[in-house]
C-alpha cells in the first residue's frame, strides 16, 4: 500500500497560498498528513481502526477528502481530485476548509486538550 506524502515546505502548496488562521493552519497540516485525532485516536485508546459507519472500511483522512460516497454531492461542490496529492496541489486551502467546515469534519481533526478534562490518578 502506498502512502502519499507531502513536504511542509513546499512554496507551491495550497496551505501557502492564502492567510489562514494558526488552527487552520494546524487542520490542514493534519489533514495532508493524514494524522488527525478522529482517524487516529484508537492508536492511544487500544481501541480498533474506526470504521466508516456507511461504507465499512478504514476511516481515513483520504476516505472522508474523496472517497465517502454520501459526500460526492457536497465534494463536488469544492473540488473534483482523484488524489490527496492533486487536492492538496491544486485546490486552494480555504476551499479544503470550507468543504471540512460543511460536511462537520473540521471539529474532529483537531483536538484540543484544554477542552477535555485530565484523567485523575
Amino acid at each position: 500500500m502506498h502512502k502519499e506524502v507531502f513536504r511542509y515546505d513546499d512554496p507551491n502548496s495550497s496551505i501557502h497560498s492564502t492567510h489562514l488562521s494558526r488552527r487552520d493552519a494546524v487542520i490542514l497540516r493534519r489533514l495532508r498528513i493524514g494524522h488527525t485525532h478522529v482517524t487516529h485516536k484508537y492508536l492511544l485508546s487500544g481501541d480498533s481502526q474506526p470504521l466508516c459507519d456507511k461504507c465499512q472500511c478504514s476511516l481515513t483522512v483520504k476516505h472522508i477528502l474523496l472517497e465517502y460516497c454520501s459526500l460526492k454531492h457536497v465534494r463536488e461542490n469544492y473540488f473534483t481530485c482523484s488524489s490527496l496529492k492533486e487536492l492538496f496541489e491544486n485546490v486552494d486551502a480555504t476551499t479544503i476548509m470550507d468543504f471540512i467546515k460543511e460536511v462537520n469534519f473540521y471539529h474532529l481533526v483537531y483536538f484540543n486538550c484544554n477542552s477535555v478534562p485530565m484523567k485523575k490518578y
